[in-house]
């Protein structure tokens, strides 16, 4: 289910998974509230809340899309939501919500179709850009990986 969106996940820290998948749900939730469409605010809001319910996640109060910034806050709502949950499918179904009912900011098959510019690298941590947005990158053992910067 997702569109194999939840595969886009391990491209994370295998710790960031959880602020990964709570931080989309903040978005999507967002996105939901804001459509100006009335019949895809109709259709949205019961997606989103069929994903939430399947899917066992716990909002937490408080947290909202002005948190997003804040790694410490959402780490913590990550860790009470999401007990149990699995991350994968998750993410899967919220980046499949957001292909659907967001727009091209929230598109990761835009953000993440792209040729990789500007690399420099540094120790354990490298920058680019894809499509003009900044990326940030953290080697974890061999592995490179995603960062949230």
């Amino acid at each position: 289910k997702g569109d194999r969106f939840g595969e886009i996940l391990p491209l994370f820290p295998p710790d960031e998974h959880g602020l990964m998948a709570y931080t989309v749900f903040v978005m999507a939730g967002k996105i939901a509230s804001d459509l100006k469409d009335p019949a895809a605010l109709a259709a949205a809001k019961p997606a989103l809340e069929a994903i939430t319910k399947a899917r066992g996640v716990k909002e937490q109060a408080g947290v909202t899309v002005e948190n997003i910034g804040d790694a410490k806050v959402m780490r913590e709502a990550a860790a009470k939501g999401l007990v149990g949950v699995d991350k994968a499918a998750l993410f899967g179904d919220l980046i499949a919500f957001l292909e659907k009912y967001g727009s091209k900011d929230t598109s990761f098959k835009h953000t993440l179709s792209g040729e990789l510019k500007d690399l420099t690298e540094k120790g354990n941590e490298a920058e680019g850009k894809v499509n003009g947005e900044p990326f940030h990158f953290v080697k974890i053992g061999e592995a490179w990986y995603l960062a949230m910067k």
